[in-house]
């Protein structure tokens, strides 16, 4: 996945620009989660050729929607709270290291338990449910940065090319 983050990560500031913070944090977290549920249901597949093609287009999606999603996070609660930007980044990239150091050991846990594809749905099944507090929580927390979207939303597909 790292592979696609790397590519993605060149586009994804500019992808932002061309959509509103809400909408393409809505988006982000619907392709990452439809995604990785999808890579759970793969090893279902019979042809191992159409297993292996099917695999990296999701993974692919998954990391141009992790990427996105990144990115979005810092900018959002950078343009949220400028008077405390040193602050925010320092929790943001201590919430993605937390993250990065525990999420394998979850992952093992799980497998154990329940087995690959149980793992990734339920894994991409609570991206989903976390659509629930981001549709109550983001009016109030995007609340300050619409004046910096309208700076942007003049963008078109010509300029991002």
């Amino acid at each position: 996945m790292s592979v696609f983050v790397l590519f993605s990560s060149i586009f994804s500031q500019n992808i932002m620009r061309l959509m509103t913070l809400k909408k393409m944090l809505f988006l982000s977290v619907v392709l990452l989660s439809v995604s990785t549920c999808l890579h759970g249901i793969i090893v279902l597949m019979d042809d191992v050729c159409w297993m292996i093609v099917a695999g990296v287009i999701v993974r692919a999606i998954q990391g141009v929607s992790s990427t996105v999603m990144q990115v979005l996070a810092v900018s959002v609660l950078i343009l949220r709270f400028p008077e405390k930007c040193g602050r925010v980044s320092a929790v943001n990239e201590s919430a993605l290291g937390l993250g990065f150091a525990i999420s394998p050991l979850l992952g093992g846990i799980l497998h154990d338990k329940f087995g690959f594809l149980l793992t990734f749905v339920a894994v991409g099944s609570s991206g989903l449910l976390m659509l629930v507090p981001l549709f109550s929580t983001s009016t109030k927390l995007l609340s300050s940065t619409t004046s910096y979207q309208k700076r942007y939303s003049k963008m078109d597909w010509k300029d991002f090319l």
